[in-house]
């Protein structure tokens, strides 16, 4: 994400790509946590455009944190450390087109070195149905049609030059989408968060405190002391690294 639908992003906008990859993985594979990656030249934090490194800062600090792998470079897309990998719509639609081309590329050559010599094909016979699997993993039309998530409809985008089969493939995947219901899950997962944030964000020290006291027997003195010195150490901790300032 982003595949081309917007060649200029912000920070913001990088955020936003997050949050709704996390709500659609999380409905396409709801027993697992995805992973997520920002595509950048490096791994380290100070490299890369300023955007990105907003953007790094911007997903650190949220309620992604915890699945937010950080950067990761281009070489790692097909590796499988990230299920969830962002970009500016610019560099994703080169990084598309750059592995189409070179899935054609394995294909034909391929091809043409099965049908060198009769030795050639007959290995080929021995190895076709391995063949068709690796085929079927590295071949465009089979996922053909790009998904434009955070509209309000279901929308996927078929390449241009796409043949009878890949667009029956963007076909079928615009049906399961709407006979399942995709953008309704989609709002429901964002006001699952939603609520969940809002009753982390009601809790008052007190209410801390009293969970302390119920789970752990402490006093309740002990307890409001304690919670007070862990907040005192998280705003200093964010003044320290510029989050906020105190007036």
């Amino acid at each position: 994400m982003d595949l081309g639908a917007n060649v200029y992003v912000s920070a913001e906008n990088l955020m936003q790509f997050a949050l709704m990859g996390y709500a659609y993985f999380s409905i396409i594979d709801p027993k697992r946590k995805p992973k997520i990656g920002l595509i950048n030249i490096g791994t380290e934090n100070n490299k890369g455009l300023e955007f990105l490194q907003e953007a790094h800062d911007l997903i650190s600090n949220s309620i992604l944190k915890n699945d937010f792998l950080g950067f990761i470079e281009p070489n790692k897309i097909t590796q499988g450390e990230c299920d969830i990998i962002l970009s500016d719509g610019y560099t994703g639609n080169i990084i598309l087109k750059t592995a189409e081309g070179l899935s054609d590329f394995i294909t034909l050559n391929l091809k043409n070195m099965f049908i060198k010599s009769f030795k050639n094909k007959f290995a080929f016979k021995i190895l076709e149905k391995d063949m068709k699997v690796f085929k079927n993993q590295i071949d465009p039309d089979e996922y053909n049609g790009a998904t434009l998530l955070g509209v309000n409809g279901i929308s996927v985008k078929s390449h241009g030059r796409a043949n009878p089969y890949a667009f029956s493939c963007a076909l079928n995947k615009c049906y399961d989408f709407i006979s399942n219901n995709l953008n309704k899950k989609i709002i429901d997962n964002f006001k699952s968060w939603y609520v969940q944030m809002e009753l982390i964000s009601n809790f008052t020290r007190d209410d801390i405190a009293e969970s302390l006291h119920n789970e752990f027997g402490l006093t309740k003195k002990e307890c409001i002391i304690f919670v007070n010195d862990i907040i005192s150490l998280i705003i200093e901790g964010l003044k320290d690294k510029g989050y906020v300032k105190i007036h």
